[in-house]
This record gives structure tokens, C-alpha cells and sequence, in this order.
């Protein structure tokens, strides 16, 4: 059987029932792929590109198989340049990213390169701000010198997020006011992992381009990952500030960002999470 492999850091990572509303994406890539193909899920919390490779790639390398694909979705932990024990530097990054790279297709694998998604951070109501920086622009980079295969997250999110607006982009995300979620009853506010929804809708863009770009056409349901993503973007368009009773004008904070106050429990997407 041929296997799917994720390397990445807490924003694709598997969660456990304690860890609930925290959703990683790679968990539900098998939503729309086909019982041919096993999902393996080898992302873990606060990896950079370094420590994954120092730590954990072994692990992957010692199951790898030729045919099988593996997904490098790191860069949002090495981008953390405000934190000098996580960060990585971009030339040491794409240094990373290549031996990834060389390492998988030596092992007969394909290896997939993966933009961070964008976090919830907004200039405007309708335009949010590129969040990682240099780091996904070395990743565009590396995949295209090597001619590997990319799934450029940062701008397919970043698209539906401008489109939808900062209200509704909340939806998808752990943040949740005190009383609003019974997993985090003091309420978290988290503008970088994702909650069900959340991490349904980006597995469902990964299935899309893994299709698109001809990986793992075969194998995957694309029009039932196209379906969800349309109609979860449809649900999310038709979300107001006056749906849930939030400010139509929200502050900014001290750096420009918008900051926003958000005080009525809601989720009126509960379908698209089943």
C-alpha cells in the first residue's frame, strides 16, 4: 500500500482529546483520500527544520518506500524570529529543506514541498498580512530548483481569508471566548492553529493540489474536497459582524494589526465539522 507521509510542526500535528479544539491539518488528509493510500502523520508540535531533521526524520526514512509521498510542511517555527532558541535562519532553512528533499527522492519517494498556512493576523477586515515572511518565499524557491512538487498554503489561505474577512477567518481557527467551547471553558485565543473546521478545510486544499499536481490523482476523492472547501467557504462569506454581534469596526493595536474584541459564543458551521 502506498503510504502518505507528513513532516511538519503543531499546526499539522495530531491531537489528542485533551488537546481539543486544536485540530491538525495532516490528521484529516484521510477525509478525501482513498482506503489505497495509509496516511502517516509524522508531524510533531514546535519542530524547525533543524531539530525535525536532527530528531525525527530518521523515523520516517526507516518506513520509507519507493512510490510513497511525503508531504515537508515546515517553516512556521523556523520563521519565529522573535524567538532566538526556534529560529532559523534562511539560508541554514533552505539548507534544511534541499537535504529533505535529496534524502527522499534517494529513498525513491516523492517528496511534496508546503507553504505554512497564514495565521489570523489582519491589517484590514479584508486583508490579512503574509505572516511568514522570507521562510515561504525560500520554500517556492527550493521547489522550484529542485522541481519539486509545491502546495503554496500561505497563499491559498491568505486568498479565502482576504475573501471571507477577519470575522469570519475566526471561525476556523481556536479562538473562543470564555463559555463559548466546553474544551477550553476560560475561553484561548489562538491565531495560528485551527480548530475542526479549520483543519478540514486546509486538508481538503492539500487533496486538491496533490491531485492537480498529478501525486496522487489516482487515489484521491478531489471532488469531495472541492465540495467542502466551496461550501465552507460559501458558509464562511455569508458571516457578518452582525451575525455575532461584533463590533463592525474593530481596534488596532499598537503595531497596526487589527485587534479583534469578539464577544458572542456562536458557531453556526457545526455541519461542515461532522
Amino acid at each position: 500500500m502506498k503510504k502518505l507521509f507528513v513532516i511538519g510542526d503543531s499546526v499539522a500535528a495530531p491531537r489528542q482529546e485533551s488537546e481539543q479544539p486544536m485540530n491538525g491539518w495532516g490528521s484529516h488528509l484521510s477525509d478525501f483520500i482513498g482506503r489505497d493510500v495509509e496516511v502517516l502523520n509524522f508531524a510533531r508540535s514546535e519542530m524547525t527544520t533543524r531539530k525535525y531533521f536532527t530528531e525525527r526524520f530518521h523515523l520516517l526514512l526507516e518506513r520509507l518506500a519507493p512510490d510513497d509521498v511525503v508531504l515537508i510542511g515546515l517553516g512556521s517555527v523556523d520563521s519565529m524570529i522573535h524567538d532566538a532558541t526556534r529560529f532559523v535562519p534562511v539560508p541554514e532553512f533552505r539548507t534544511w529543506l534541499n537535504s529533505f528533499v535529496q534524502y527522499i527522492n534517494r529513498s525513491g519517494a516523492r517528496p511534496v514541498l508546503v507553504t505554512p498556512t497564514q495565521r489570523h493576523t489582519f491589517q484590514s477586515l479584508n486583508e490579512s498580512s503574509f505572516s511568514r515572511g522570507a521562510h515561504s518565499s525560500a520554500i517556492r524557491a527550493v521547489a522550484t530548483e529542485t522541481q519539486t512538487p509545491l502546495i503554496d498554503l500561505e497563499v491559498q489561505t491568505k486568498r479565502i481569508f482576504d475573501s471571507v474577512g477577519a470575522f469570519a477567518t475566526r471561525d476556523l481557527f481556536c479562538w473562543y471566548e470564555p463559555g463559548e467551547n466546553g474544551h477550553k471553558p476560560d475561553g484561548v485565543w489562538d491565531a495560528s492553529h485551527f480548530n475542526l473546521l479549520g483543519a478540514r478545510l486546509v486538508a481538503s486544499l492539500v487533496v486538491q493540489d496533490l491531485s492537480l499536481n498529478h501525486v496522487l490523482r489516482a487515489s484521491v476523492d478531489f471532488e469531495k474536497a472541492l465540495q467542502f472547501s466551496n461550501q465552507c467557504i460559501h458558509e464562511l462569506s455569508n458571516r457578518s459582524p452582525e451575525d455575532m454581534n461584533q463590533p463592525a469596526i474593530p481596534e488596532r493595536s499598537s503595531e497596526g494589526q487589527i485587534s479583534i474584541e469578539i464577544s458572542a459564543p456562536h458557531r453556526a458551521l457545526g455541519a461542515l465539522q461532522e
